[in-house]
């Protein structure tokens, strides 16, 4: 059993980030990938599609032992898809920051470069 330690022990940054994690894993689903948005043909002669007003479509891109697997989202799905890739995105950006504060904290300050921006060295996008 991993022993919990108690909230009024944990620095300020760590509260929020836990406070934060929570919010975001509450009721949520999380999906690893890229969304492609692709459009295309069917093929049928009469359709829509043959004089220009393509079909579109939406496919959830990952990465399985090496290789990609792509799959297509169906039009019911494709809101909560989006919002699962974005959550999961959302949710390793604040590990990421705060692995990174973690890590500065066990190192010590550390001095930014003068030759690198304030936000690159940050990792902003």
């Amino acid at each position: 059993m991993v022993d919990t330690p108690n909230r009024a022990r944990l620095s300020a940054a760590e509260r929020s980030f836990r406070s934060r994690v929570a919010q975001l894993a509450s009721g949520r689903w999380f999906l690893r990938g890229t969304l492609s948005e692709r459009s295309g043909k069917c093929g049928k002669p009469n359709c829509r599609c043959t004089t220009g007003q393509l079909h579109q479509s939406l496919y959830l891109v990952q990465s399985h032992a090496g290789k990609l697997r792509q799959i297509c989202v169906p039009q019911a799905w494709q809101e909560r898809v989006r919002q699962a890739v974005n959550d999961y995105r959302l949710m390793q950006r604040l590990i990421e920051e705060f692995a990174r504060a973690a890590h500065g904290l066990a190192e010590g300050p550390r001095r930014i470069p003068s030759d690198v921006s304030a936000g690159a060295w940050a990792g902003a996008d």
